[in-house]
């Protein structure tokens, strides 16, 4: 005999992951900045933004293992940090 549940079951994402296709990433209102990052770990660019309305991008991969860096990041293909690498947050989200 087989039981469904009511509730979808929430599994708890995985901290790296690739994105074929992009999904969509939520950025509330403020300032962000975006990074570029050498195989190292050290910085080669930033582009710094401020968003005057909720917006979106759509990022190819989320990661947590970027050499000498902390927390996840996802990987933005579209928008004004196409390229580059914005921190997760509680206003940053898939």
């Amino acid at each position: 005999m087989a039981y469904l549940t009511a509730s979808p079951i929430i599994l708890a994402p995985t901290p790296n992951a690739t994105f074929s296709p992009a999904v969509k990433l939520s950025f509330a209102k403020g300032t962000y900045t975006g990074y570029q990052f050498s195989a190292t770990g050290a910085m080669t660019a930033q582009k710094t933004y401020t968003l005057t309305v909720i917006s979106g991008a759509l990022t190819s991969a989320r990661s947590s293992t970027i050499t000498n860096q902390v927390g996840t990041w996802f990987r933005v293909s579209s928008g004004v940090w196409a390229g580059y690498w914005v921190r997760s947050s509680a206003w940053v989200h898939l």
